[in-house]
């Protein structure tokens, strides 16, 4: 009997094994299968044909809605069935066509990664205060140097996640958004700093705000090696709108980045402004020095006349150009922001001193062609006042450069910055006004050099003669 049992089980046994195995392939065939080329295909083809927002959002859910890391959970829950009230991105926005097409990827980590690009592209436009540019955009770089320990291979291509701008500044921001745990970073660190270095680089060629969000924790070593490079880490940001503390929403980013945008605009102005005062004050003593030489030695002749006035204006003008941009100064505090008497001050003071530089330039034009002042005294000053408007300029170039990031990364205290380029800027006008008057003279020198050799051989010629 016992035999009996066992010649049947071997006899069904193997007739079983043959199904179980293929029903388990048919059962797993639709799940190995790649769904992506063919999505890709009919996306490509159907968005080829839209031509209104309607269509190209319905495209987008049947997409979205196919991907076999997305499909109706990241349709409904995150983009809410790309409802156009809540939805307002525009589908033709450098970048959304591509992006929506890799959340319908078969690999997870690429759909998951262009899912929270999007949403956060949306928020940034559902947000008011800032306006996408792009998601995607891709960079070269210039061969740059890699991280220390790196394989020596020189960084020629990047991409920006996110480019974007505040409206009320106009001042652009490019955000990288990341979903990497710490003991991933720890195994890329490498990989993540050379992110940082395109970042860097495009906050000095670009002037871009750099935001590195990420949704988890920050290793400390990439976090200081991220500030070191002026780039912005925020840690623990989630998709969702109100998440539960540690986490962040997007709009938390976004109310720290239109901060960022506003102090960098107020640092942009107290430069500008620091430049123009700097050389305003240059001005202003130089022509006081003049001026009051000029009231102690008055004859009350027509050219004494000229000079005294053309000093009085341009003494002028060099406070009309102080007194302007000491307003602007006073308006990058948020305390007196909105003072009408310094706005008024800020607007008018400049067109004041043009003028007065012009009034005092005809003074210094008219008394030269009426010959008071010689025509070496004439280009002496004229080419004084050239050699420090050169002097200023490269001056408060090297100063700006030097304390508002791009040589120097992160200054204590923006009255360091004022300070350090009031300097720089005075120096340049004091050594360019030398260099120019210095020139002058040397030309004449030259001339009369010329002249005097001249004339020696005239009299050598002269009494030879005789």
């Amino acid at each position: 009997m016992k035999n009996s049992m066992k010649s049947i089980w071997c006899f069904f046994i193997p007739l079983f094994l043959p199904s179980i195995s293929f029903g388990e392939a048919v059962s797993r065939s639709p799940t190995a299968a790649p769904r992506f080329p063919g999505i890709k295909a009919e996306f490509n083809n159907a968005w080829s044909n839209a031509i209104t927002r309607d269509q190209k959002l319905n495209i987008m859910r049947d997409t979205v809605g196919k991907g076999r890391h997305a499909g109706e959970p990241v349709l409904n829950r995150m983009f809410k069935n790309f409802d156009p009230t809540f939805f307002i991105l525009d589908p033709d926005l450098s970048g959304v066509k591509e992006n929506v097409k890799f959340i319908a990827s078969d690999n997870r980590n690429k759909s998951k990664g262009h899912a929270r690009e999007l949403i956060y592209a949306n928020s940034i436009e559902r947000d008011g205060r800032f306006k996408m540019i792009s998601i995607g955009e891709q960079r070269k770089y210039p061969n740059l140097v890699g991280p220390e320990g790196s394989s020596g291979k020189l960084i020629t291509k990047g991409e920006s996640d996110l480019s974007f701008f505040h409206k009320e500044t106009g001042q652009k921001i490019r955000m990288e958004v990341k979903n990497i745990k710490p003991s991933t970073q720890i195994s890329n660190l490498k990989k993540y700093k050379e992110q940082i270095i395109k970042m860097r680089y495009d906050l000095l060629s670009k002037g871009e705000l750099q935001v590195f969000a990420n949704r988890h924790e920050v290793i400390r070593e990439l976090k200081d090696f991220a500030k070191e490079h002026g780039v912005k880490v925020v840690e623990n940001v989630s998709s969702k709108t109100d998440p539960k503390p540690p986490s962040k929403s997007i709009t938390s980013v976004l109310n720290d980045s239109e901060i960022d945008c506003r102090n960098k605009a107020r640092i942009s102005a107290l430069t500008g402004s620091t430049l123009q005062a700097s050389v305003g004050i240059y001005f202003a003593i130089q022509s006081a020095i003049r001026l009051k030489n000029g009231i102690e030695k008055f004859d009350h002749s027509e050219g004494a006349t000229f000079r005294v006035a053309k000093d009085g204006a341009f003494f002028l003008s060099g406070l009309s150009f102080v007194s302007g941009q000491a307003a602007n100064m006073a308006l990058q505090n948020p305390k007196w922001e909105k003072s009408k008497y310094l706005k008024n001050t800020f607007r008018y003071a400049a067109k004041v001193g043009i003028a007065f530089a012009v009034l005092g330039e005809g003074f210094e034009i008219y008394s030269y062609v009426r010959g008071y002042p010689t025509p070496r005294d004439f280009w002496r000053g004229q080419s004084s006042m050239a050699g420090g408007l050169v002097g200023g300029l490269v001056g408060g170039g090297l100063g700006t450069a030097l304390f508002v990031g791009k040589i120097l990364v992160y200054v204590p205290h923006p009255v360091i910055k004022v300070v350090g380029i009031t300097l720089m800027t005075l120096g340049g006008i004091h050594g360019g006004s030398m260099l120019g008057e210095a020139g002058a003279n040397r030309l004449y020198k030259f001339q009369d050099e010329k002249t005097e050799e001249k004339f020696t051989e005239i009299l050598k010629k002269h009494y030879a003669m005789n």
